[in-house]
């Protein structure tokens, strides 16, 4: 059974505030004890990809359960990952902060390494071979070396095995103190470890639709036909039956966000872009909402949010 809601009469405008376009209204997703939590502004697209929209829709409580569970991810989400390096001219900014401790692999002569990105340089992780040696990156070994001699007592001989470290040729195996040896290695290249990072899960498509109907419908969110949503949101249990989440992909790649109220295909359906190319299409499976289809626009590399009327109502429709 699908239960239609009408939108029409309770959708409300944002308005422009610093750092992005705020909407303020009640709390959405626990409702006991509301005057006693204040709401807090969070982005309905996550800031670190870039979003401005903001709204404070969410107690401090849940805002920080769903940013660790779910909004935490997206930095990780190989899509996203392979999607950041091609808007590297007209994001350079966003693609740092996405990077930034990101996992990678490196080469070199002596095989592949993970490692990740610090401050726009590439950190090698600690590695055992198994030989009873230690890769480390540079810093970290000049600092073993030391704590090393000092656990023996040869504080004495540290300045001139450092000097050796320092001076180490690339690739070639030297003593640098007796029992010491260290091989400088060069690496050849890095690139995105895209294997070891998860999804995002499809909680955090479905907490972006569900705000968004919210910022489209007003106080109508309320309904308790809305409350399957809620509780999967809270319980982080999904809800097949009440919810399913197409993954799409478009060839085209384009610095903006997009979130848009489809036509109901026969229940309402939210679409949430990434960077043009990356999609998500949110079915609520127990609801069809009447009135306009509102549709949001984000330009990362301007100043430009529009929200608007992508088709409206048509009489005798829902």
């Amino acid at each position: 059974m699908t239960s239609t809601i009408s939108s029409n009469h309770t959708v409300r405008p944002i308005s422009s505030g610093e750092g992005g376009s705020v909407l303020r209204s009640r709390r959405l997703l626990r409702f006991q004890n509301y005057d006693a939590l204040r709401l807090t502004a969070e982005h309905i697209i996550p800031e670190v990809i870039g979003g401005r929209l903001r709204s404070d829709f969410l107690c401090k409580p849940c805002n920080n359960t769903l940013g660790t569970t779910t909004d935490s991810r997206l930095k990780s989400d190989p899509q996203i990952r392979k999607a950041a390096p091609g808007l590297r001219e007209a994001l350079p900014g966003l693609l740092e902060a996405i990077e930034n401790g990101a996992a990678y692999v490196g080469r070199s002569g002596y095989g592949e390494f993970l490692g990740s990105i610090k401050n726009g340089s590439f950190r090698p992780r600690p590695l055992k071979p198994g030989d009873g040696s230690l890769m480390l990156a540079n810093p970290e070994a000049r600092e073993a070396i030391v704590q090393m001699l000092k656990k023996q007592g040869r504080d004495s001989e540290i300045p001139a095995a450092l000097e050796r470290f320092d001076g180490a040729p690339v690739n070639e195996r030297i003593e640098i103190a007796s029992g010491i040896e260290i091989i400088e290695g060069q690496t050849e290249g890095i690139g995105p470890a895209l294997e070891g990072g998860g999804s995002v899960p499809d909680a955090w498509p479905l907490k972006t639709a569900y705000e968004f109907l919210a910022l489209c419908m007003g106080r109508a969110i309320y309904e308790p036909t809305f409350d399957p949503f809620r509780q999967v949101l809270r319980t982080g249990k999904w809800n097949e039956e009440a919810v399913t989440v197409e993954r799409l992909q478009s060839e085209h790649l384009a610095p903006t966000h997009g979130l848009l109220l489809e036509k109901n295909d026969p229940h309402a359906r939210v679409q949430v872009r990434l960077f043009r190319r990356i999609c998500y299409r949110v079915h609520f499976r127990r609801i069809a909402v009447s009135g306009n289809r509102w549709l949001y626009h984000q330009d990362l590399a301007k100043p430009s949010e529009v929200i608007a009327i992508h088709e409206p109502e048509q009489t005798g429709t829902s």
